[in-house]
């Protein structure tokens, strides 16, 4: 899940999160880059969590970041 807060300075922090814990978070310009890589970041969060663990010990790492 990504949260999504205005800081004072106008930009936008995201920050993703599984099981309250934060694993990345990012500051942008603009509301909607802010979205945008918060989603992409949890999708690909959400395909990795459902790779069997055996599926995933042998992928390569460019096999991962794919």
């Amino acid at each position: 899940m990504s949260t999504l807060r205005k800081l004072p300075n106008n930009k936008f922090r995201t920050e993703v999160r599984k099981k309250l814990t934060t694993i990345k978070s990012k500051n942008f310009p603009t509301r909607h880059s802010a979205e945008a890589w918060g989603n992409e970041l949890d999708r690909k969060i959400d395909l990795i969590l459902e790779i069997e663990p055996i599926q995933l010990k042998e992928l390569s790492p460019e096999q991962i970041d794919e």
